[in-house]
C-alpha cells in the first residue's frame, strides 16, 4: 500500500539532505562521504516507490478490457494528485542548488544534485502517465470528438518534448502535406498521443539519430467509415525484435525492457488506448537494426460538418 505520509516524510528528508550538500559543515572529504551514505538510500528508496507506483499502473491494463477497472481509481487519483506537491518542492529545491543561487557547489555535490533531480522527473512523468490511465479508466474523455487540426497538436507536442530533443542533438524531419485536412479527434487526447509516440522515439534514437513525421490522407469506403488520415513517427534507432511487437503496446511496468522500444513505462500503452478512444488505431513497424514507425490511423472531418460521436 502506498502511502502519502510516507511520500511526504521521504520527499521532505531527501530535500534536507540535498540543503545539507551546500552547506559549510560539509567542507571535507570524511564529511561528504558521510553525506552520501546517508542520501544514497533515499534515492534507492525513491527508485522503488517509483517500481511500485509503476507496477500499480500495470496491474490495471487491459484487464477484461476495462483499463483500470480492476481498482480503486479513486483512491489512485487521489495518491498521485497528492504525491504532485512534495514532487515539486524536491524539484524547485533542486533547481535552486544546481543554480548556485544559495552558494557554489563542487563536484560531488553537483552529481547527487543532479541525480536526485533526474528521479523527480522520472516521478513526475509517472505521475501524469497515471493520472492519464485512471482519466481513461473512468471513462472521463467523454467530450465530444470534433474536426481537429493534426499539424497543430504536433506544434504542441513538440513543445513539450522539443528541449530532449536538442539535448540528445537529434535531427527533426517533418513530411506534412499542405492544407492537411482535419481529423475528428480530441486535441488535448491527440496531442498526449504524438507527446508520447516522440518520446518514445527520442528515447530510442541513438545520440545524433533521426526521428520522422508524416502524414497522409487515404481515400476509404463510405460504408466503412470514409477517408482517414495517418500520422507516423519513425527512429532510426535498433528496431524491435520480431518476437516482441506484439508486447509493445500491451507493456506493463514490470515487463522486462523491449530492445528498441524508448518508453520504459507505460506510455505506449496509453497511444493505444487513447487510440481507440478516438475511433482509431495503432500500430508499429519494425525490424531489428532497421529503427521502428508507429502509425496512428484516425477519421478525417467530414468537410460539410455535422455532428461529431462521442467518445
Amino acid at each position: 500500500v502506498l502511502s502519502s505520509d510516507h511520500w511526504r516524510a521521504l520527499c521532505a528528508e531527501v530535500v534536507d539532505r540535498a540543503d545539507l550538500l551546500d552547506d559549510a559543515r560539509f567542507a571535507t572529504n570524511e564529511d561528504r562521504v558521510e553525506h552520501r551514505a546517508v542520501l544514497e538510500p533515499l534515492l534507492e528508496e525513491l527508485a522503488r516507490t517509483r517500481a511500485r507506483l509503476a507496477a500499480l499502473e500495470g496491474s490495471g491494463i487491459d484487464r477484461q478490457g476495462r483499463g483500470l477497472a480492476a481498482i480503486d481509481l479513486e483512491a489512485v487519483t487521489a495518491v498521485a494528485q497528492d504525491l504532485r506537491q512534495p514532487i515539486a518542492a524536491i524539484r524547485d529545491h533542486i533547481g535552486l542548488l544546481l543554480g548556485e543561487t544559495v552558494g557554489p557547489l563542487e563536484g560531488m555535490q553537483r552529481t547527487l544534485l543532479t541525480r536526485v533531480g533526474s528521479s523527480t522527473e522520472n516521478l513526475t512523468t509517472l505521475m501524469g502517465d497515471l493520472l492519464q490511465l485512471t482519466e481513461i479508466g473512468t471513462e472521463s474523455l467523454s467530450r465530444e470528438v470534433r474536426p481537429t487540426d493534426p499539424v497543430a497538436c504536433l506544434e504542441q507536442a513538440l513543445l513539450q518534448v522539443g528541449d530532449s530533443i536538442r539535448a540528445r542533438r537529434l535531427t527533426f524531419h517533418t513530411d506534412l502535406p499542405h492544407d492537411l485536412p482535419s481529423a475528428l479527434a480530441d486535441q488535448d487526447a491527440l496531442t498526449r498521443i504524438l507527446v508520447h509516440l516522440l518520446r518514445n522515439a527520442i528515447a530510442a534514437c541513438p545520440e545524433a539519430g533521426s526521428i520522422y513525421v508524416a502524414a497522409r490522407v487515404h481515400a476509404g469506403d463510405p460504408s466503412e467509415g470514409g477517408d482517414f488520415l495517418t500520422l507516423s513517427v519513425a527512429d532510426t534507432g535498433p528496431g524491435i525484435p520480431g518476437d516482441r511487437l506484439g508486447d509493445v503496446f500491451h507493456r506493463r511496468a514490470q515487463d522486462e525492457a523491449i530492445p528498441g522500444v524508448g518508453e520504459t513505462g507505460v506510455g505506449l500503452a496509453i497511444v493505444r488506448r487513447l487510440s481507440e478512444a478516438l475511433g482509431g488505431r495503432v500500430w508499429l513497424n519494425s525490424e531489428a537494426g532497421s529503427g521502428s514507425t508507429f502509425t496512428l490511423l484516425l477519421p478525417l472531418a467530414a468537410p460539410s460538418g455535422g455532428s461529431s460521436p462521442a467518445l
